[in-house]
């Protein structure tokens, strides 16, 4: 399989840097109708009202597909290769507040925070999930949903989602956005629990100061608690190119002891955009583990991420 991984990403840089982008660019428009086209058909089948059709298509165009293949490199694996996805089927006619929704991680919490920001769980693993999302409340600074989801591989697992997520705005520009989030693995009983609170301060234009907060639990391993903070600049470009400095620091508190310094590490996060739909992402790192008696570790991670549906 990382073989495969590792001759798509070859091919995606090639073609990237190749004189390619008419190329690309019918293969993304062919790719996204005929993805838009699957589901169109598939919410035909349920009835609708009279001449709802064409105002529906233009719905399920919203519908994204978004893929990340990443390149790692660390003191332990030279080079290791993995494959984020992040996907939602809305289907106007069957629900206003149904969708289905699908996920794919990898590496590390961090890595996949860092590579796929928008990702909603803090609570992660491996695994593929697939899963049937229903809104309570959908607005423009609040949502509220449930998901009954699956892990496709094993331990497969049956779990019910809560998430409440909130955004405040404040005097001098300052946002913040608030989450938590509940997990009840049904087949293992047990909980997971995640909070996130991340301020958002623009300086001017180009530039954006982000101070977040997560804490995440989950009773399967002990009931370990993770409290990890981040500090990060984010600079952004006129080509829409985006460079993000973070300073990250994570504690760890075990149930018989107080929380006490896990990691820490800072990086660079440079996203270069070679048109609206892609991007390479590189990441170089320092990270320094308590398990590793804090020595100081390097990293590198380089990713490709394509969007189909924009």
């Amino acid at each position: 399989m990382n073989k495969i991984f590792f001759l798509i990403f070859v091919l995606f840089l090639s073609f990237s840097y190749a004189d390619t982008n008419d190329t690309l660019e019918k293969m993304r428009v062919g790719l996204t109708s005929y993805y838009h086209n699957l589901l169109g058909n598939i919410d035909d089948t349920v009835k609708c009202k009279k001449n709802c059709k064409h105002s529906e298509r233009r719905i399920i165009k919203k519908n994204s597909l978004k893929l990340i293949v990443t390149l790692k490199s660390t003191k332990d694996h030279v080079f290791r290769l993995s494959l984020n996805a992040r996907g939602h089927i809305y289907l106007p006619k069957l629900s206003k507040k149904l969708e289905f929704t699908f996920s794919k991680q990898s590496f590390d919490t961090l890595t996949n925070r860092q590579i796929d920001s928008q990702n909603e769980n803090l609570v992660t693993d491996e695994r593929v999930r697939i899963g049937l999302k229903y809104y309570f409340l959908d607005k423009d600074d609040i949502i509220f949903f449930t998901k009954l989801g699956f892990k496709l591989r094993s331990p497969f697992g049956l779990y019910q989602e809560l998430t409440l997520q909130k955004q405040f705005f404040i005097k001098n520009d300052v946002s913040v956005l608030t989450e938590g989030s509940l997990y009840y693995y049904l087949n293992h009983t047990y909980i997971a629990k995640s909070v996130r609170l991340n301020f958002y301060k623009p300086i001017d234009k180009i530039h954006l100061l982000e101070q977040a907060n997560e804490w995440y639990a989950n009773s399967q391993n002990q009931d370990k608690k993770h409290i990890v903070n981040h500090l990060k600049f984010h600079h952004f470009f006129k080509n829409k190119n985006t460079l993000t400095y973070w300073i990250s620091y994570a504690t760890l508190k075990k149930p018989s002891s107080s929380y006490m310094k896990d990691w820490q590490g800072i990086s660079i996060s440079y996203i270069h955009r070679l048109s609206k739909w892609l991007y390479i992402q590189t990441i170089p790192r320092v990270l320094q583990k308590k398990e590793n008696n804090f020595k100081t570790e390097y990293a590198l991670s380089i990713s490709l991420a394509m969007t189909l549906g924009v």
